[in-house]
């Protein structure tokens, strides 16, 4: 019987996945291994859906604008951002999208977290987050697109950016074994 393994799922391109280990990446010092990985069979509830943690989910709790519970606004500036999850051949990956950017696949293990910057922040060359991202090309994938025709006047700006799942063009996601950004 072929049994799957988290490195079946995990494994990534070096251009694109970050090391376990970035130095200027201070919670990678402790959370990355320090001995060989292991491979361990997954177990039928790692491989099927993530059931009630998102059934749980109300109306309310998708607009971020409001102060949940509280029935006052948010603190901060209002954004839109819309776009996709695709794969390696630009088709959407269906029953997918959550803003953190946390991304749920099929089954639990296929759970994906990356993060969305927005173009032109001065920071960008000292985020330790980003440039633990081995490549420019890879990097460039976390930046949003500001869209105007998104944008509601006097309301919210809108940006608008693709998560791909897998390939070449493979948005950078953090590792779940480490917490380092992967793509």
């Amino acid at each position: 019987m072929n049994q799957i393994t988290i490195g079946d799922i995990v494994r990534g391109d070096r251009e694109v996945f970050p090391p376990y280990l970035y130095e200027a990446y201070q919670s990678t010092r402790r959370r990355a291994p320090t001995l060989p990985l292991i491979d361990v069979p997954l177990t039928l509830s790692e491989l099927t859906g993530p059931g009630p943690a998102i059934s749980a989910i109300t109306p309310a709790d998708a607009d971020l604008t409001r102060n949940a519970g509280t029935g006052g606004e948010a603190i901060g500036q209002r954004i839109i951002v819309t776009g996709r999850v695709l794969d390696d051949r630009g088709n959407p990956v269906p029953n997918t999208p959550h803003i953190h950017f946390s991304v749920f696949g099929p089954s639990m293990l296929s759970r994906l977290v990356t993060q969305m910057y927005f173009p032109d922040d001065p920071l960008h060359a000292l985020d330790p987050i980003m440039n633990a991202v081995p490549t420019q090309a890879a990097r460039q994938r976390l930046i949003a697109a500001y869209d105007h025709t998104m944008t509601e006047p006097e309301w919210a700006l809108g940006y608008r950016w693709d998560i791909v799942v897998r390939g070449s063009d493979a948005t950078p996601f953090e590792s779940p074994a480490s917490g380092e950004a992967k793509s």
